[in-house]
């Protein structure tokens, strides 16, 4: 596996999900009716600083855990914890599986290439399983995941779980704990009203040299 790709597979499913308002469970930072600058920014004559996007950074770290994230509005995502050793802070990568798979972690391809695009979604069941979890380049979200643990001198264990949350449980005790390399970027939300975080963005072995990456500037001291 070439790990110097990016997950595409996240991306898009994250602006999909942002537009049904999957996040809003997460806690942000609303702007208010006075604009970006804030409450504050009717007071000052001097016009704001305006704050730079955050640089993407690669980090040496390790995967904190592997939970089920359900939102207000009743979708479930899987979010994947991060811890950097360069600067301290935990970061998260959120993927999206399709409905039928959260119901059902062993359904067949077969059984998912017969379920119909639901209206308003840009994927069908069948693609969004192949972003968000597995497909036959081992890009998705969850095959990066376990290809970076592996890496690490894991085994992975035999498939185990006849539910979702058991497949949570065993894909958590594999990968908590692991070391990782991880990059993160500046990600905007579709919704105004709500500030850009930083979150992760790819994933690679603990082995990987993060140097490589040219468009990311280490994570240590920043």
């Amino acid at each position: 596996m070439e790990y110097e790709s990016e997950l595409q597979g996240s991306a898009a499913l994250a602006a999909e999900t942002f537009g049904e308002g999957g996040l809003d469970n997460v806690t942000e930072f609303p702007a208010t009716e006075h604009g970006t600058e804030g409450v504050a920014g009717s007071f000052f004559t001097t016009e704001a600083y305006e704050v730079p996007p955050a640089t993407p950074k690669w980090h040496r770290g390790s995967v904190t855990g592997v939970t089920l994230l359900t939102t207000k509005t009743g979708s479930t995502g899987i979010q994947i914890g991060f811890h950097s050793d360069d600067n301290g802070r935990d970061y998260e990568l959120v993927t999206w599986p399709p409905v039928a798979w959260i119901e059902n972690p062993n359904i067949t391809r077969k059984e998912l290439a017969a379920l119909p695009t639901a209206e308003g979604k840009k994927q069908s069941p069948l693609q969004r399983f192949g972003a968000a979890v597995h497909n036959s380049k081992g890009t998705a979200d969850l095959d990066r995941l376990i290809s970076a643990v592996t890496r690490s001198g894991r085994t992975l264990p035999r498939p185990n779980y006849t539910d979702i949350n058991g497949f949570i449980e065993q894909l958590n005790s594999f990968v908590a704990g692991a070391p990782v390399i991880f990059t993160t970027r500046e990600e905007k939300n579709d919704d105004p009203q709500y500030q850009a975080r930083e979150r992760v963005n790819n994933i690679y072995g603990y082995d990987f040299d993060g140097s490589k990456l040219k468009a990311y500037v280490s994570a240590a001291g920043n």
